[in-house]
């Protein structure tokens, strides 16, 4: 059982956090989106020994995209490219519980055991939601060196979150708004409530099959061989797979997956 944490955040975390009038400052010269994870990472929460972030906004297809990142390990960065709700991920707890969630490298193995494989598994991995009233914007999740002082954490994430996920809004978010894509992430926010969800909706039983077949290494006449489908149905089915994770080949596909616990 994790014991990763979600304080709840309180309304006098704004004002007391030193950090969120630096996050002003830093974002008042309108930096480049994907600047903010290494200004995270290097200059403003520092006291807490971040190793790496990862900054993501929904789309307009209601899942995690990430526009930000710093401090990955290669091929790290692919488990973040399209993350449902549902997917074994700190940022997508963190969104659901709608609050700080900290989880320290004892608990990965039984929580995010995709996370818990990395090379370089940091001692702690902090994720917060980015929210504008009423609307979830996105989210933040961090590698961390050291255990964090929770209390000291949340305070100085609430403030950051609060003018990153303003930021975010009015730009990534406002430029690549679509018709109906407001509606999408409201529907996409309330099937957070909903039970039963699976970290791989959207792949079929099949596709998750040829999934964890293609992580191992096998090819596509392997693969064929060992379900008892023709090479061209494995094709077309692998052309689905890399569409659902929005990777462009097996071997990032397999990282995705095996990041985010899908195999």
């Amino acid at each position: 059982m994790a014991r990763s944490r979600t304080p709840q955040r309180r309304r006098g975390d704004w004002a007391e956090s030193p950090t969120m009038i630096e996050t002003v400052r830093f974002l008042i010269s309108r930096p480049q989106v994907d600047q903010i994870a290494q200004f995270l990472v290097l200059h403003l929460l520092g006291a807490h020994q971040p190793m790496s972030a990862v900054v993501s906004t929904f789309g307009a297809d209601g899942s995690l995209h990430a526009v930000s990142t710093f401090g990955n390990p290669p091929g790290g960065v692919e488990a973040y490219r399209s993350l449902s709700l549902w997917d074994a991920m700190p940022m997508c707890a963190s969104v659901r519980a709608d609050g700080v969630t900290v989880v320290t490298q004892e608990d990965l193995a039984d929580s995010y055991p995709g996370l818990a494989r990395q090379k370089a598994v940091p001692a702690a991995i902090a994720a917060a939601p980015l929210a504008v009233p009423g609307e979830p914007v996105g989210a933040l999740q961090l590698s961390l060196a050291t255990v964090p002082d929770l209390d000291a954490l949340t305070r100085d994430l609430s403030g950051v979150t609060a003018v990153l996920a303003l930021y975010l809004d009015l730009t990534v978010n406002a430029a690549r708004a679509v018709p109906g894509a407001e509606s999408v992430r409201q529907a996409q926010r309330r099937d957070t409530r909903a039970e039963g969800a699976s970290p791989a909706a959207g792949l079929t039983d099949r596709q998750t099959e040829i999934l964890a077949l293609m992580a191992k290494g096998q090819t596509n006449a392997q693969i064929a061989g060992r379900i008892g489908f023709s090479e061209s149905t494995v094709r077309q089915e692998t052309m689905a797979i890399y569409r659902f994770l929005d990777v462009e080949g097996r071997r990032e596909a397999a990282q995705a997956a095996t990041a985010r616990g899908l195999v």
